[in-house]
């Protein structure tokens, strides 16, 4: 039986979200680009392969194995993105970092409490607390991650001196 939590936010975006507040939330974003269908093939076969090896397995023990091999997932990709020349590379220039960093910093005490972060050659890591002033405010993390995608987005492209959106539009949370 499932307990309601109404400090649990959910909403459901292209993925479902369980968000509970005033707890820290780990984002990533990465730059728009699509990715190849042989890597999203691979991440498909590495999963159901996965599911059928732990099958027969408790379910406490198949939740255990699924969130290792997610983290295991995660890192495979977040390397792979890091390392391969065939993605763009964008957030390496050290003008395109700066003003990530400083768009991070400028809602840090104001929007939410900044943890930590790691701006990657094309994709960013957040962890932070988002300030919610009510219990159904499930706006406040889409709010922020909203604004600092469409800022960073602006300023890339004033940088580039190009239009359109740079950002990657969906956003996962861990």
């Amino acid at each position: 039986m499932e307990v309601s939590n109404p400090n649990v936010i959910h909403y459901k975006r292209r993925l479902p979200h369980a968000y509970t507040q005033n707890h820290s939330v780990f984002i990533t974003w990465r730059l728009k680009f699509t990715l190849p269908n042989h890597l999203i093939q691979a991440l498909k076969e590495q999963k159901e392969a996965f599911e059928k090896e732990i099958e027969t397995l408790s379910e406490d023990y198949q939740n255990m194995q699924r969130y290792q091999f997610s983290k295991k997932q995660f890192n495979w990709l977040d390397e792979l993105l890091t390392q391969d020349k065939d993605f763009p590379q964008l957030l390496k220039r050290p003008d395109v970092a700066e003003m990530i960093q400083n768009a991070l910093h400028y809602l840090d005490n104001k929007k939410y409490c900044l943890h930590a972060y790691c701006i990657m050659p094309n994709h960013v890591h957040v962890l932070l607390t988002p300030y919610c002033e009510k219990a159904d405010e499930k706006s406040a993390l889409s709010d922020i991650t909203h604004s600092l995608k469409r800022h960073t987005a602006r300023e890339i492209n004033k940088l580039l001196e190009k239009e359109g959106l740079c950002g990657q539009g969906n956003r996962m949370t861990i």
